[in-house]
This record gives C-alpha cells, structure tokens and sequence, in this order.
C-alpha cells in the first residue's frame, strides 16, 4: 500500500506540496525547507507529531477537523455499543 502526505495552505485553501510516504524524516525536512509556519493542523499520527516537533517547535499543533470528528464518531459508537450490551443484560436479567 502506498501512502502520501498531503500540505495544504489552510489560509488560502491550497494544496501546496504532495510528499511520497509519511514519515517523520520526509515531513521533517520539507518542514524545515519551508520556514514561516505557525500552525500545523494533522492527523493523530505519531510520525507527524515528531516531524512537527523536531522542525517546527515553536508551530501550534491542532487536530484537523476530520480526523478529530472520525475519534469522537468512534469515541460514541462504542459507548452506545456498551449501553446497548447494558441494556440487553438488564432485559435479560428481569426476565
């Protein structure tokens, strides 16, 4: 499988690069090639976080909206799953 690592300019809505892979060392050096960079918003991937950490320390990191949205989904679809196995149990138990 192969993956890539999109950079978008979020102020003007731009794909600015497409790296191949997503490793810390390729982000790391683009971000470093790239000076000016104040905010990173990213996907929960720990490579991405190192990158961001190592080239750009002093950069805000935020979650993206999508992934953050996807966790919370998650997050909420097992709760309803263990209420829904609560709720099973307790029928079967009054029965």
């Amino acid at each position: 499988m192969f993956y890539g690592t999109i950079l978008v300019d979020l102020e003007k809505h731009q794909v600015i690069d497409v790296l191949e892979g997503r490793d810390a060392e390729t982000v790391a050096t683009w971000l470093k090639d790239h000076g000016g960079i104040e905010t990173i918003s990213r996907d929960r991937s720990h490579d991405y976080a190192k990158a961001a950490k190592e080239a750009v320390p002093d950069a805000e990191q935020v979650a993206d909206r999508w992934h953050l949205l996807q966790n919370t989904r998650q997050m909420l679809e097992r709760w309803f799953r263990t209420i829904q196995q609560n709720l099973t149990t307790l029928k079967i138990s009054a029965d």
